[in-house]
């Protein structure tokens, strides 16, 4: 889809982020913008859940997920490493915010 084409709806999107933030403030409820810090983890999933998808075609997600949780579990430090500088840079974003 071009920009052209993806426009309306991103103007519709924000109208209604508006709408919604008018509506909390008039209720009373405080609504951020600040997206929470992920886990380790979450990178670790991000970069190995279609490979393991693949590998497990007839696995279902409940499954995947916890041989994906399982794998991360068995990592080494060193394998871990990458993962948890990711979300300790992710934890620094959502701290400055």
């Amino acid at each position: 889809m071009s920009d052209e084409d993806k426009a309306p709806f991103e103007r519709a999107a924000e109208q209604d982020k508006q709408r919604y933030r008018a509506e909390c403030l008039a209720a009373g409820i405080e609504v951020s913008d600040v997206v929470d810090a992920k886990p380790a983890l979450y990178y670790y999933l991000k970069s190995q859940r279609i490979a393991i998808a693949e590998a497990n075609p007839e696995a279902g997600p409940a499954e995947l997920m916890q041989m994906m949780r399982q794998n991360f579990a068995a990592l080494s430090e060193e394998e871990r490493a990458p993962f948890e500088e990711e979300a300790a840079a992710d934890k620094t974003r959502h701290e400055q915010e």
